[in-house]
């Protein structure tokens, strides 16, 4: 199929045509298109060694908004976040990725992808009952009580 025949590239004067370029890429592309380009990225986006715990089978860095909770062993691993964002709703992976060789090996050998290796959200969730709600308890309980709690 051509692009033409996905897309209608007709419009009116006056109309605006929004394009995203990137929208189709995979996290394999960016880091090829990295790798390609020579950028050079800052450390944050390599692997280093972090004190995180493990919750619902997710690394979470020790911090304000994600605390470990009593059962919840701290350990310093090293780690690499595979998408940069909020440590309330962003997990970390396993890795020792400390440039974008080793990271574009270890992106393409995975079968999970970015989002679904790291996302935390509703670990946030919890985090937000407990802290504005008093609402305590494992996700399943958690998100039924915030949303009864919420009306």
């Amino acid at each position: 199929m051509c692009i033409r025949d996905r897309y209608n590239p007709l419009h009116r004067p006056g109309e605006h045509v929004r394009v995203f370029p990137l929208s189709n890429w995979t996290e394999l592309d960016v880091w090829h298109y990295i790798a390609a380009e020579e950028i050079d990225l800052p450390p944050l986006y390599y692997a280093h060694d972090r004190e995180v715990f493990n919750r619902d089978g997710m690394w979470l860095a020790v911090g304000p908004v994600s605390e470990p909770r009593a059962s919840e062993r701290v350990r310093t691993l090293g780690v690499r976040y595979r998408t940069v964002g909020d440590m309330s709703c962003t997990g970390a992976v396993e890795s020792d990725a400390a440039d974008v060789d080793a990271v574009l090996l270890e992106v393409a050998a995975t079968r999970i992808t970015e989002r679904g290796a790291t996302r935390a959200c509703l670990l946030y969730t919890s985090y937000f009952a407990e802290a504005d709600y008093g609402i305590v308890g494992d996700l399943y309980d958690v998100v039924p009580a915030l949303t009864s709690a919420l009306g």
